[in-house]
């Protein structure tokens, strides 16, 4: 930075000197010169001298010229223009240090945010993939939940027709069944009444066949049949008997029971009717 500086200050700003000088006709001279290079000098073959003077920029002539040492009477440095370029030269070494400064704070900004929006570019990725790696996973299962939904319907509707079919069936079945215990009720009606009748008669028989019975107790001979309510009426001499035939498990009626509770009862009279 220092030598680029001063490379912009010789070649801008180069150093400039005051010189008294002699000329060869003894005049003496005041030049404002420059790009003073002592190790540019030349020498003197006549005086044998390898160092006779040196080159130097005069602003006169605006050309370089030689200058003999033997002939300089003062060279001073112009130091107010320097001083004042110095002091340019500093503020424009602040300035360009200031310049190059923020330069760097932008360029280690702009490094930073490049670095940063890499990171991002690279955390947007990853996000990316992760959040169409979780899209492909919920469409995937969405299309499971779908299928199994769609595979559960058909089975559903299939079981649902299964019971359909079997809940017509078993109405027919029921409908038979019916059909058949109506058929059955009905025979077996027929049946118990058939029975009943059966019952009814051989009840009949017996109790018209009952006085030649052995269980009979009684004299046929003054028995009478009435058969309702009361089978017999026994006029023996050692008095009136009611006798009521059961044969089986079969039991009084109601009407039998009566009569027979008024006769335990003494509830029996004698009437005498006469028809003119």
């Amino acid at each position: 930075m220092t030598s680029m500086l001063k490379s912009i200050k010789n070649k801008f700003f180069p150093d400039k000197y005051y010189l008294v000088y002699k000329n060869s006709d003894n005049k003496i001279k005041t030049y404002l010169i420059g790009d003073i290079n002592l190790y540019k000098s030349f020498g003197n073959k006549k005086e044998h001298r390898d160092n006779a003077g040196f080159k130097a920029y005069c602003f006169a002539r605006n050309q370089p010229r030689s200058f003999r040492h033997d002939r300089i009477i003062s060279l001073t440095k112009k130091w107010a223009l320097n001083f004042l370029l110095e002091i340019i030269l500093f503020g424009v070494i602040i300035y360009l240090s200031y310049i190059l400064h923020s330069q760097k704070k932008k360029q280690l900004n702009a490094d930073s945010l490049k670095t940063e929006n890499l990171l991002l570019k690279d955390q947007l990725t990853k996000k990316d993939l992760e959040f169409n790696s979780r899209e492909s996973n919920l469409t995937k299962t969405i299309e499971n939940l779908q299928s199994s939904f769609t595979k559960e319907q058909e089975f559903l509707q299939q079981v649902r027709l299964d019971l359909d079919l079997k809940e017509k069936k078993l109405s027919l079945n029921i409908s038979d069944l019916e059909a058949k215990l109506l058929d059955e009720s009905e025979s077996r009606k027929k049946i118990l009444s058939q029975k009943k009748s059966s019952e009814v008669r051989l009840g009949n028989i017996a109790e018209t066949l009952a006085p030649f019975l052995d269980q009979f107790d009684f004299d046929p001979e003054t028995c009478t049949f009435l058969g309702k309510p009361i089978d017999y009426i026994s006029f023996a001499e050692e008095g009136i008997t009611i006798i009521e035939v059961k044969s089986g498990k079969s039991q009084l009626n109601s009407k039998q029971r009566q009569i027979r509770d008024q006769i335990k009862d003494g509830l029996v009279s004698w009437k005498e009717i006469r028809i003119t």
